[in-house]
């Protein structure tokens, strides 16, 4: 097996490595949306399902359309119950799976309720905040999982379990959860999926901010904007106003804004550098429907969201880390039928002053207002936090010069010039650092 450096260029860019690219040359996985079939000697794939978006024919008004959204979403929510063993819910201090198990108590008695905690208090949201069991109506019996310092250990088990690089620790989180759920139940729903039909992410609301800035001339913006101090002082903003500004895949890198692009091609060893100017660079290679043309910004976003990221990140992630445990986890925001249904509710009712407008306007009165309007926070790992104390030994061994030079992927003084900019406090490195501990 041989390291395919345009697969680590993208996992340096994107966080994740899109399909059909794997980390390795000449080892390939299937599209998102599409079936491979092995025929008389031969192999080929087909697309059995794609993302569309067409417009609304029916000027239903904002209510209309949450009426119609909560109607369809408890469908789906009671079709994903069906199961011959108990199933209980995720549950995090945001709307998402909160609105999933508000559906879910109607139809499970004594519905159980199983939210994540940290040890690190920055990074935990459910001590400090209502969360849905904390109010009687609702009668679930519920459990925490407390991830601590010491779980930062596990790292190198959910690399194996993941079968893939990964620059966060979220994926450890999940791998915790699953871990214990699994002593409890074999089947959980969750809300994840919800970001990526509705846009919950920021970089579709600072899209949303820029837009107007966009009709500038990009030589006029840096001169409006002084565009070097900028850069210093707000380095992801700086990206979103001088990155190229029509909505495709030559733009999402900035969006998302995993990774300072100096930084990370600095990172990189010289044998990957050549490597990478002698392939035929096809990182850049997106395949856009004939309708996409005809699509607002928005919708285009939405579209190169659940066709990379969701697939090859969130869905992969959480997949690999609960059947490690055999927990089956089940997304009902992802049932194809409501993610169809919402491709079809306009763009304007999803993503207002609050970002998810629509399902919040779904959610009222299922939920208490104090979590039905809470602003996304989503999970996040404690990653940066542990990078900053003292190391296991297997990491400091993974990060030192000896080794990173023996593998010859990366440059060994850039990782030592990350770690200790990391460690400073001087700059969050964690994803380039996690990236390289993969």
């Amino acid at each position: 097996r041989r390291l395919d450096p345009e697969a680590l260029h993208e996992l340096l860019t994107l966080g994740f490595i899109r399909a059909p690219r794997t980390l390795f040359k000449n080892i390939h996985s299937l599209l998102p949306g599409h079936i491979g079939i092995w025929q008389n000697g031969n192999w080929k794939t087909r697309c059995y399902w794609d993302l569309r978006f067409s417009p609304d024919k029916t000027k239903r008004s904002m209510h209309e359309w949450a009426e119609c959204l909560h109607a369809k979403f408890d469908e789906t929510v009671r079709l994903h119950l069906r199961s011959d063993v108990p199933v209980a819910s995720w549950l995090s201090a945001g709307i998402d799976s909160s609105a999933v198990a508000s559906v879910m108590r109607h139809y499970v008695s004594d519905l159980q309720t199983i939210s994540l905690a940290f040890e690190a208090k920055p990074y935990d949201e459910i001590n400090n905040q209502d969360m849905l069991y904390d109010y009687a109506e609702y009668g679930f019996l519920h459990s925490q999982v407390q991830c601590t310092d010491e779980h930062f250990g596990w790292f190198p088990n959910s690399i194996w379990h993941l079968e893939n690089p990964d620059f966060s620790s979220v994926h450890l989180a999940e791998m915790i959860l699953a871990r214990e759920t699994r002593s409890a139940v074999k089947v959980v729903l969750t809300g994840d999926g919800a970001d990526e039909i509705f846009g919950g992410y920021p970089w579709f609301k600072f899209d949303q901010w820029f837009r107007p800035l966009y009709w500038i001339p990009e030589k006029w913006r840096g001169l409006i904007f002084c565009a070097g101090l900028l850069e210093r002082r707000k380095p992801w903003e700086s990206q979103l106003l001088f990155s190229p500004s029509p909505m495709d895949f030559k733009r999402y890198p900035f969006l998302i804004g995993l990774f300072d692009p100096q930084a990370r091609d600095g990172l990189l060893a010289g044998g990957v550098k050549n490597e990478l100017r002698s392939a035929e660079r096809s990182s850049d290679a997106f395949r856009y429907p004939e309708s996409y043309p005809r699509w607002d910004r928005f919708q285009k976003l939405l579209y190169m969201e659940t066709k990379t990221r969701l697939p090859d990140y969130i869905n992969i992630g959480l997949d690999r880390m609960s059947m490690a445990f055999s927990v089956e986890v089940r997304v009902p925001f992802l049932d194809h039928e409501l993610v169809e249904l919402c491709a079809r509710i306009p763009s304007r009712l999803k993503l207002r002053s609050r970002e998810k407008a629509v399902l919040r306007e779904a959610m009222r009165g299922h939920i208490p207002d104090a979590i039905r309007l809470r602003k996304k926070r989503g999970l996040s790992g404690p990653g940066a936090y542990w990078l900053r104390q003292e190391l296991p030994e297997t990491y400091q061994r993974l990060l030192s010069r000896d080794v990173i030079k023996k593998y010859g992927y990366f440059n060994p003084r850039a990782v030592e010039q990350l770690l200790a900019e990391h460690r400073s406090d001087k700059m969050n490195r964690t994803p380039l650092l996690f990236a390289v501990l993969g």
